[in-house]
């Protein structure tokens, strides 16, 4: 990690986009998107996705994505295959959209809120999976999309197996929700 005089904030205007590479945004740093439209790779690190960018597409690669940062101002489009796996509350992301492919939310509890407020779609063939808040004012599933809650497990605990929708939930009689049924010893 290098900083330079000029601070931690780095301004990308190429209109080419990094579809197929992995963006990494180390701690302190934000990466301002100038364009309208910019599409991502893969994604990780801790930093700020941020800038005059309106959408971000990330998932160009069809590979597993893990951010531990935040989104600012835009809106984020999850497309591809892969899996893009979210592990903070997301305050200023405008909303996140599922195209293609695994949105997984890992929260830590049920007050972290993942996907910003503006309605929310999962087309079809993409799921949204994991545990934690989906914040969205309207989550829409389209025919073939799939909801499925998934455990976090800490210390080889399984804590909870659960998405809270704040807002409308529809899912269309062509969706599906999937769930891990287990037996608990007791």
């Amino acid at each position: 990690n290098t900083v330079n005089k000029y601070g931690s904030d780095f301004i990308f205007a190429n209109g080419k986009g990094l579809p197929k590479a992995t963006l990494k945004i180390s701690s302190g740093a934000t990466f301002n998107g100038a364009v309208d439209n910019l599409y991502i790779g893969n994604i990780s690190g801790v930093g700020v996705l941020g800038g005059a960018c309106k959408n971000y597409y990330i998932g160009a690669t069809g590979g597993t994505s893990t951010f531990d940062g935040t989104f600012s101002s835009a809106g984020v489009f999850k497309i591809g295959t892969g899996s893009l796996i979210l592990t903070q509350a997301q305050p200023n992301v405008i909303a996140v959209y599922v195209n293609e492919g695994e949105l997984m939310i890992k929260g830590s509890s049920l007050d972290v809120q993942f996907t910003g407020t503006q309605p929310m779609s999962i087309k079809s063939n993409a799921m949204l999976t994991g545990n934690g808040t989906v914040g969205n004012s309207r989550v829409t599933f389209m025919k073939g999309s799939v909801l499925k809650p998934t455990h976090v497990t800490k210390a080889l605990k399984t804590v909870r197996r659960t998405i809270r929708f704040t807002g409308d939930l529809i899912m269309d009689p062509e969706s599906s929700i999937a769930l891990d049924i287990v037996a608990i010893d007791k």
